[in-house]
């Protein structure tokens, strides 16, 4: 049986793949850090968690996507604000770094 794609298109298809799962891969490592963390950093992590996802579901660049979570944090704690926003944004950069 062939299949109707070409090889470059098989092959994006691949790269993009394994990015995908490069991805998901640093944001289930942050999720574990998230889990270890006091309950109040969590608890604002859940608050945006959504928001992040759609994000970077959207692939806007790393320049983009850092000044758009710099207005979803506006709603995370002032108490824990510097630590949510330092660990999503290494996580942008080690996305972006893919």
């Amino acid at each position: 049986m062939r299949l109707p794609f070409s090889v470059d298109q098989l092959t994006e298809l691949s790269e993009r793949v394994g990015r995908y799962q490069k991805m998901a891969g640093l944001v289930n490592e942050f999720m574990v850090k998230v889990k270890h963390a006091s309950p109040t950093l969590q608890t604002e992590v859940k608050k945006i968690w959504k928001q992040f996802l759609d994000l970077i579901d959207a692939d806007s660049g790393e320049v983009v996507t850092k000044q758009r979570v710099k207005v979803i944090l506006l709603a995370v704690h002032p108490s824990v604000k510097a630590n949510v926003e330092s660990g999503i944004m290494s996580l942008i950069s080690r996305i972006y770094s893919l």
